[in-house]
């Protein structure tokens, strides 16, 4: 799987806490460390916009394009000749 996003960095306070506190919860063995200062550390959000899923079941180098808008998600069939496998290529 690959993933294009546009990220920007979360700067209100509040919402930095809830990221970090949500990290956190989600990883337990984060526990082992220290929590990071939020004044020294950046906390980004990435927004997906194209989402491609390679799928080797569907043959090699078989691969769907999802693209994410704010309405919906659309998926794009792989074409056969992604790769340059097709038996029409030169």
């Amino acid at each position: 799987m690959s993933l294009a996003a546009r990220a920007s960095e979360v700067v209100a306070p509040q919402q930095r806490e809830l990221a970090r506190e949500l990290l956190w919860a989600r990883h337990p063995e984060f526990g082992a460390f220290s929590k990071p200062d939020l004044s020294k550390a950046a906390i980004m959000r990435a927004f997906p916009e194209v989402v491609t899923v390679i799928d080797y079941r569907e043959g090699f180098g078989h691969a769907d394009v999802l693209t994410v808008t704010e309405d919906a998600v659309s998926m794009t069939a792989a074409r056969p000749d992604d790769w340059g496998l097709s038996p029409t290529a030169t």
